[in-house]
């Protein structure tokens, strides 16, 4: 019964709860109701505008379901904002509910889309106003919470638009807390990579606090909220932490912490290269002055690092710019980069150290329209050291002095200045060192000045000037001063057959302009050793000095002029060149040198021959070269010309020298496959050494090693109105020598000589070192021959003859060669005689006769090694003839055979014969005395005897045959007949036969 009445106890209470939360249900159903219609009309007075909602109902008791909500509206400043809510959930506090009252417990919202479009002439570059932003916060609990929203402003910069999508968000206002705080994640342009990150709490605009990070916001990010008609921020990544704090004076205090890498900005300084560290940064914002205070802030980079201060100004149409940025870091490898068009790790590496008080300040001013950069830089000083890669460029270190600069963006002007306070320029290839460098460097827009730039090398002093403008690509320089130990340089030792030492003086300047290089100076190279190859040395002391000018367009062209004076003669050359881009070298072109006057004296001691020079004076000197292009087979072509005075040409130990007046020189030269040197040398007078007992050539003395002789082939024309080579004396001289690697020599030559002519040829054959010559005469005095040969003058005449004979210069007895001669209507010469018979003669000059005339003389000859033979002698004249033939050894013994025919008229005057022979018989026999002499022994102490006498028939008076053959085999009797020959008084011709009468038996 009991448990009866319990379980009616329990439904009744069960239906009475029923009851009762059916009737909870409808009372808050009927309030929820009641909240729909109070919140559009809250809304709708809060924005000022309608609410279009499709549909908004409650769902359950959790609260209501908003679909299809939108709102439009148009700003004062002409901008339409439109949010578009697919759905919203509005939940309620459901205890709140039952006790009748509604407090909303949050809003969630999902999908949705705010869209602003600006008008696109509307002022919207501005910051916002804040103050329309001051209705204080409602005062009860809420949180709104919301996911994949998206918001767009249209027409955000110009047509830009900017957008951020996949928003969400939670906000709340907590129960009993003045304060609305919440959390935003969204994608900026809808980019996952740019992802935003913010928390914020918020009271009023006076008591607020907001933090945001944000992931690789680019330079067109930026440049949304600094707004131009070109881009202010030109490149670059940031990734930055902002903080922003609202004050109880009305402004906000920002932070700002960003990593940027190759931040790049309109109007930055050249010579920065893009930025990349990181900057930190503290600020105030006023939003009723729109202006933004920079304060405490800093920026490190590669470039520069150092604090930042100042402002930027909102209230303008474009944001106005005061900032500056102090560093004590001079960004010199961004200069120097800039300076060599970015190729500085090309060019080598470049170190510096500065000093501690080094200071740059880049102040920007302007607007984001138009931004203004003004550097300015100074330092007490530092050094700097370059070590090149390329041996092309130099290497030293410098010591700075006080070094102040400044740039600005407008004009794109620089000043600045710096003091050079020592170092060391060095230029190890070319073993070229400069030392204690000073100098004023000064900056002017775009022009470098060099002022007063002093140094020392090898302790001789220097001294430069010059300026270059970076712009026009022009400048000039100037260059002053002593180059000591010029030879001890790798420059002068890279000059191709040249030697270089001593010292020289040089003023110099040049000119940059239209990418042409002009320069003209002066050197003077008096006390400079100057060597060309083994046969110019100009030793120190002789004067040497010119007025160089020239040009020279890089890799395309360059001509150099010279005016000047080298050992006493003038000069002036010409030269023109080009460079190759296949070979990537400078070649010759063309080259003209002019000697107006010559100082053959001075020009001599140039010659380190082994020869004396002296003379007089050169004129009309004329040099051509020229390059022969589109000829396989040659190279080159040159011409020379030159005039002399007179010149003297002393061989070593030589008592005599070489003379030539009025010479004429000219000649051309070709190289390539067969290169030629021609000459023409003509005199209107030469004089040599004899060519017996003097020197006409010394060997030349050279490095063959250095200097191998070349295969070129040498052609001397050379010829002489007159020419004297002692004992020959002769005109019209023509001769043709020639030089080639193997072999030299005269290949012809011929001259008149007295009445006659003389020609031949000489060629020396160097491998063998052997020589050759043939001579051929005709109607040359004998007078000459005899002088050759250091004989007394035997007799007179005028001779023919031609001699040929070879010889190896190693071995003086490998003569071999033959002659011939004759001579016609000679004399023999009395003096000569008187000389041989003085002891015959025994004082009696006049017992020989007064004329010594023959009617014919010749001879052959034969040359072999130290034998020398003459296969015929023969002498005629119309008292005798007189015929030879034999041989003889150098420093031996000689074998002739003489064959003498008297005739009887010169007999009778013979004692000898006169006595032994039957003289009258020969005459009416009309034959004349035939003997045979034999000399034999010592060449120089011959024995002569008898070898034949004339026929029995017409010899022997009376039997005396045997007594005349024992008189005339005693050694004295050849001697008596050709003395009594002699002493007759015709003497050899003189003695004629006398006319025939009768019968001739």
């Amino acid at each position: 019964m009991r448990s009866s009445r319990s379980a009616q106890f329990w439904l009744v209470a069960l239906l009475l709860l029923s009851g009762a939360i059916a009737g909870g249900a409808l009372f808050a159903k009927y309030k929820l109701e009641g909240l729909r219609g109070r919140i559009l009309q809250t809304a709708e007075a809060r924005t000022g505008t309608d609410i279009r909602v499709a549909s908004i109902a409650a769902f359950g008791l959790r609260g209501l379901r908003a679909d299809g909500v939108e709102l439009s509206r148009r700003m004062d400043d002409g901008t339409d904002v439109n949010l578009k809510v697919p759905l919203a959930y509005i939940y309620v506090d459901l205890t709140e509910l039952l006790y009748g009252e509604v407090a909303i417990d949050r809003i969630q919202i999902e999908g949705a889309e705010v869209t602003i479009r600006r008008a696109p002439a509307a002022d919207a570059r501005r910051m916002p106003a804040f103050d329309r932003l001051r209705a204080p916060l409602p005062r009860f609990a809420f949180r709104v919470m919301g996911s994949d929203c998206r918001v767009r402003i249209e027409n955000a910069v110009g047509s830009a638009p900017i957008e951020i999508g996949s928003i969400a968000f939670d906000v709340a206002k907590l129960p009993e807390s003045d304060a609305l705080s919440g959390t935003i994640e969204a994608h900026y342009g809808g980019d996952p990579d740019k992802r935003i990150s913010a928390t914020a709490r918020y009271v009023s605009l006076d008591d607020f606090e907001a933090r945001a990070d944000c992931n690789n916001i680019t330079a067109d990010d930026v440049n949304v909220f600094l707004p131009a008609s070109k881009h202010f921020v030109l490149g670059g990544v940031a990734t930055p932490s902002i903080r922003i704090e609202g004050k109880a004076d009305g402004t906000l205090a920002m932070s700002l912490s960003a990593p940027v890498n190759g931040l790049l900005v309109r109007d930055q300084p050249e010579f920065l290269k893009p930025l990349t560290g990181t900057i930190d940064a503290r600020a105030t914002y006023d939003p009723r002055a729109e202006l933004l205070t920079i304060g405490l802030s800093q920026a490190v980079t590669e470039s520069l690092s150092g604090t930042i201060s100042g402002s930027i100004q909102f209230a303008q149409t474009s944001p106005a710019f005061d900032l500056k940025l102090v560093s004590a870091q001079l960004p010199l490898d961004d200069i120097a980069s800039f300076a060599l068009q970015n190729r500085v790790d090309e060019y080598g590496e470049l170190s510096y150290a500065l000093s501690p008080d080094a200071e740059v300040a880049l102040h920007l001013t302007g607007s984001a329209e138009s931004p203004l950069f003004h550097v300015s830089a100074a330092m007490s000083g530092g050094e700097v050291s370059f070590k090149p890669k390329d041996a092309r460029f130099p290497e030293g270190s410098l010591k700075l002095g006080r070094v102040d600069a400044s740039w600005r963006s407008d004009t794109k002007h620089s000043t600045g200045s710096l003091a050079v306070l020592g170092g060391d320029i060095r230029k190890p290839d070319l073993g070229l060192e400069a030392t204690n460098v000073t100098a004023t460097v000064s900056l002017e827009g775009r022009r470098i000045q060099v002022a007063s730039l002093n140094a020392t090398a090898r302790e001789q002093p220097i001294v430069a000037n010059g300026w270059y403008d970076l712009e026009s690509k022009t400048g000039e320089a100037s260059v002053a001063g002593v180059l000591a130990g010029i030879g001890d340089t790798k420059l002068a030792q890279s000059i191709r057959n040249a030697e270089l030492a001593g010292s020289a003086t040089v003023k110099a300047s040049g000119r940059l302009e239209n990418g042409v290089y002009a320069f003209e100076g002066d050197i003077d190279a008096s006390q400079t050793q100057i060597g060309y190859r083994w046969y110019f040395l100009k030793p120190p002391g002789i004067g040497a000095s010119a007025h160089i000018t020239g040009a020279f367009t890089p890799k395309k062209s360059a001509k150099i002029e010279v005016a000047g004076a080298v050992a006493g003669s003038d000069l002036k050359a010409v030269t023109n060149l080009a460079y190759s881009a296949k070979s990537k070298k400078w070649q010759l072109k063309t080259a003209q040198a002019e000697v107006p006057k010559l100082d053959v004296v001075s020009v001599g001691k140039c010659l380190p021959l082994p020869y004396v020079i002296t003379g007089g004076t050169g004129t009309a000197g004329r040099y051509e070269w020229t390059r022969v292009d589109g000829k396989s087979d040659q190279q080159w072509s040159a011409t020379l010309s030159l005039a002399v005075d007179e010149i003297a040409v002393r061989a070593e130990g030589a008592n005599a020298a070489i003379v030539c007046h009025d010479v004429t020189l000219t000649g051309d030269m070709v190289e390539g496959e067969k290169p030629v040197t021609n000459l023409k040398l003509h005199a209107k007078r030469a004089v040599t050494p004899p060519l017996r007992g003097d020197k006409w050539f010394v060997p030349l003395e050279r490095d063959f090693k250095k200097y191998p002789p070349t295969d070129r082939y040498y052609s001397y024309e050379l010829s002489a109105d007159a020419l004297d080579v002692p004992p020959w004396t002769g005109t019209d001289f023509k001769g043709h020598a020639y030089q080639t690697e193997k072999e030299n020599g005269l290949d012809r030559y011929s001259a008149k000589v007295g009445d006659g002519t003389i020609e031949g040829s000489y060629v020396s054959n160097r491998a063998e070192n052997s020589y050759t010559t043939r001579a051929k005469w005709t109607n040359v005095p004998a007078a000459y021959f005899m002088k050759h040969l250091s004989q007394p003058d035997i007799f007179f005449g005028n001779m023919n003859g031609e001699v040929t004979y070879t010889q190896d210069r190693d071995d003086p007895r490998s003569l071999v060669g033959s002659g011939r001669f004759d001579m016609a209507d000679g004399q023999f010469s009395a003096d000569y005689l008187i000389g041989l018979f003085e002891r015959q003669l025994e004082g009696d000059v006049t017992a020989l006769p007064p004329s010594l005339k023959f009617s014919k003389l010749n001879s052959t000859i034969e040359f072999e090694r130290d034998v020398i033979r003459t296969p015929e002698i023969h002498l005629e004249s119309d008292a005798m003839k007189l015929d030879a033939d034999g041989e003889f050894v150098i420093d031996g013994d000689m074998d002739y055979t003489i064959k003498v025919a008297v005739s009887p008229e010169a007999a009778e005057r013979i004692p000898l014969l006169n006595e032994n022979f039957n003289v009258q018989g020969h005459r009416l026999a009309q034959e004349d005395i035939d003997l045979a002499f034999n000399l034999t022994g010592p060449t120089l102490k011959p024995v002569s005897t008898v070898s034949e006498t004339p026929p029995v028939r017409v010899t022997l008076v009376s039997g005396a045959l045997e007594t005349a053959r024992e008189a005339l085999q005693v050694i004295d009797a050849p001697r008596k007949i050709l003395f009594d020959l002699l002493k007759i008084g015709g003497g050899i011709v003189g003695a004629k036969k006398q006319p025939q009468s009768g019968n001739k038996n």
